[in-house]
């Protein structure tokens, strides 16, 4: 189990095949909370040597409602969006009107995706997110549910809000791909060595005994931390296979005063 969760958050670390540019993957939960706009739009003209790009606004769904229309970029790099003349969108956008991620940022299967943007713009509380995802992972939708279960997995505060009756429902989940990440929100439900431990100063005690970059007392410790806090200290997509040794001294402050580390 070790081994998967491993290989599961190095895919996790990697960019989507699609992306031309070298990043992380963004899910659609998180560019919702990084953007400044989200909409549902009609892309105009797009400069072949990169530009300002302007789109029609058919549907704000984040941001001032009463915008008609939203001027983003585009780039003749390798990093850019790939905005098409005429394609309907939702779009995810900065303040600076940049998009999220980039190409990651300009979702062309508005069927696909529109209902559970909807859902989470209208979403007004932890408990109501926390259904969200699970709906979306017990439908098991590939797409969906590989960014449902990216955003949960590294969302403390969201796990701890999940009830028994839904535990039992992603437990019953069989993934629709060997990509899944959902092993890594079984793996956190299910709670690791130091569950009966709730003192972060104890458990920050123990990442700063730890040794190694990998050691398993140190990711379990991390893990219960932030789960106490209910607050995410650092991506547990990247600590739950280790990270640099001097770097958790930073994790066991993190741990210890419940701010996230940079």
């Amino acid at each position: 189990m070790k081994h998967l969760l491993a290989v599961v958050a190095t895919l996790l670390a990697l960019p989507a095949p699609s992306d031309a540019c070298s990043q992380r993957h963004f899910s659609m939960f998180e560019k919702f909370e990084l953007a400044t706009f989200v909409a549902h739009v009609r892309v105009g003209g797009v400069p072949p040597r990169g530009g300002k790009v302007q789109l029609a606004v058919k549907r704000m769904i984040k941001g001032d409602a009463k915008k008609k229309s939203l001027t983003t970029f585009e780039s003749s790099t390798s990093c850019a969006v790939g905005y098409k003349r005429n394609k309907t969108a939702i779009v995810f956008l900065y303040d600076d009107g940049d998009t999220v991620g980039h190409g990651q940022g300009y979702i062309t299967d508005v069927k696909t995706w529109e209902a559970t943007v909807d859902a989470w713009a209208a979403a007004t509380s932890d408990v109501t997110r926390r259904s969200i995802l699970v709906e979306v992972l017990v439908k098991n939708d590939e797409t969906l549910a590989y960014d449902a279960a990216s955003y949960l997995a590294d969302s403390p505060g969201l796990l701890n809000k999940v009830d028994a009756d839904q535990r039992q429902q992603l437990a019953a989940v069989t993934p629709s791909s060997k990509y899944s990440l959902l092993p890594l929100v079984l793996a956190r439900l299910a709670g690791g060595k130091f569950e009966k431990v709730s003192d972060a100063t104890k458990l920050a005690t123990i990442i700063d005994a730890g040794k190694g970059e990998s050691d398993p007392d140190r990711i379990a410790a991390l893990e219960r931390c932030e789960r106490v806090h209910g607050t995410r200290l650092y991506p547990y997509t990247s600590y739950n296979h280790g990270v640099a040794d001097h770097f958790w001294k930073a994790l066991a402050e993190a741990c210890r005063t419940g701010k996230p580390a940079s």
